[in-house]
């Protein structure tokens, strides 16, 4: 190979639609096709060119569709978002580059192994090291899959991810052998394999019905927009200093109207048959005497209608330290506090900067012979977090949450990936998003947009009854399998390099 030829036309081309695939195939916009392509292109061009001026420009390219892929979804302000975008566009290149390195093994199954070991290993390290947990997981572009969504009890998202990523490098063995005709499949038929009976294993657990499940009705809130967006716009004009008594008089007033809006429709639900009424995240802004009072009144619809109410609450506290509580308070139906929780995962920046986190495991009530489990949001992108519930054996999971438009509908279907990872259902409601219901296979009971100036209630009628899994014992093994094998891989190659004279870099 001529070292200093110019880059092909078809090169260039091959990035260029990299470049874009890349840009839809994960993050605001994914494509699930996108998603088996662009990482396809992207190595046929770096094994089309030469290593570094290929891995230079295939980086710039993946800069750039990556800061296209998240904006408005990273949540790191200013220039800190280029950064952000940057560095994960940088950590997922080395798949890329470690594939382009083992290209010089000898063809066949062994070298294409390398890209989805890579893979899958940068992924555990990013949700162990960034802050944000698993958000750019490529398994989450195949939320729509639900045959292959299923191997997520097994192998948490780890496993989707390595499928789709082995595609990449399995299709460019294929293409370079082309001239071996038809015979060139046979390279491929351990993925092939792999692929019909990762989706065989999934049909046969969606097709398997098991004895018909009690259900649950449960009525899942979101605030009104209006009454939250006055109340907002008052505690933001408090700022951090000392609140004069007519401000406080009007936030209290503010708080109250919220608080008795939320409650009166949380009566006419329960009184409509609801077993449980959960909220949406911080769906109530109180200060600890408005809390009070808030719990006792929500107690008198529990007892009155038998009812469990999940009550999400912003706890606003002048004199604490910190001034706010994200958490959700539980009150059963003879009245009482059965459960409290604090989220455990404030996004990292502006949310983080006032609430601390709450340090403890998703809390777990009954209702009635049902085992219910609470965490709230963002704390169902740590996957180490939640696989808590599945060893707990909860068979529903509550999880009150507040979006944004540019995550909208991603974040709600990244949740509905935790019901299939634990075995249990999954109730989200969700104000300025998507409220979403799931049974324990994934599939979608009941959904609702929250657009509705007045708040919005999604009924859902949730089957109780765990399916069999094993992530939540098994953990991320099957990423620091691949860590391993891809290091004794290197390892060995190395090792053979030396033998054979050949420099090891």
């Amino acid at each position: 190979m001529n070292s200093r030829r110019a880059v092909s036309p078809a090169s260039w081309l091959t990035l260029t639609a990299a470049v874009v695939l890349l840009a839809v195939s994960n993050g605001r916009w994914h494509i699930p096709v996108a998603a088996w392509l662009a990482p396809a292109l992207l190595l046929r061009f770096v094994l089309a060119e030469r290593t570094r001026v290929a891995l230079a420009m295939a980086w710039t390219g993946q800069v750039a569709a990556y800061c296209v892929a998240w904006w408005g979804i990273i949540p790191a302000p200013g220039a800190w978002y280029w950064v952000a975008a940057a560095g994960y566009a940088t950590l997922y290149l080395i798949p890329i580059a470690l594939q382009r390195q083992a290209w010089s093994w000898r063809p066949g199954c062994r070298r294409t192994l390398v890209l989805p070991l890579a893979w899958v290993s940068v992924e555990w390290f990013v949700a162990t090291v960034v802050p944000y947990g698993s958000w750019t997981w490529l398994g989450y572009t195949q939320s729509e899959n639900l045959p292959l969504l299923q191997l997520t009890a097994v192998t948490g998202l780890a496993g989707v991810s390595f499928v789709v990523v082995w595609w990449a490098s399995v299709a460019n063995e294929l293409w370079e052998q082309r001239h071996e005709g038809w015979a060139r499949l046979r390279r491929g038929w351990p993925y092939f394999a792999l692929l019909f009976a990762v989706l065989a294993f999934g049909q046969v657990r969606l097709a398997v019905v098991i004895e018909q499940p009690p259900t649950l009705r449960v009525a899942a809130l979101t605030p009104s927009r209006l009454l939250t967006r006055d109340l907002s716009e008052l505690l933001a004009q408090s700022g951090s200093g000392e609140v004069p008594a007519p401000g406080m008089a009007a936030i209290e007033l503010a708080s109250a109207r919220l608080s008795d809006d939320l409650l009166a429709r949380s009566r006419e639900e329960a009184a409509a048959g609801a077993a449980v009424v959960v909220w949406a995240e911080h769906a109530a802004r109180v200060t600890p005497s408005g809390q009070r009072e808030l719990i006792g009144r929500a107690a008198e619809i529990a007892v009155a209608h038998s009812s469990v109410l999940v009550l999400g609450i912003g706890l606003w506290d002048p004199d604490g330290e910190p001034r706010f509580d994200n958490r959700l308070v539980v009150v059963g139906a003879a009245g009482t506090v059965v459960a409290e929780y604090s989220k455990a995962r404030p996004i990292v920046g502006r949310e983080s900067a006032i609430i601390g986190p709450g340090g403890s495991p998703p809390a777990l009530f009954d209702v009635g012979a049902a085992r219910v489990a609470i965490a709230i949001c963002h704390d169902l992108d740590f996957t180490e977090l939640i696989r808590q519930v599945g060893r707990a054996g909860a068979e529903l999971l509550l999880a009150p949450s507040s979006d944004w438009e540019a995550i909208t509908p991603l974040h709600a279907e990244m949740a509905a990936i935790r019901s299939i990872e634990n075995g249990c259902a999954l109730v989200r409601p969700c104000s300025t998003g998507l409220s979403l219901a799931t049974d324990a296979l994934g599939r979608t009971i009941a959904r609702r947009l929250d657009a509705a100036d007045g708040g919005s209630a999604m009924i859902a009628h949730v089957p109780i009854g765990r399916r069999s899994v094993l992530y939540p014992w098994l953990g991320e093994a099957f990423a620091l399998a691949s860590l391993l094998v891809l290091g004794l891989a290197q390892v060995s190659s190395a090792a053979r390099r030396a033998r054979a004279g050949q420099p090891t870099g």
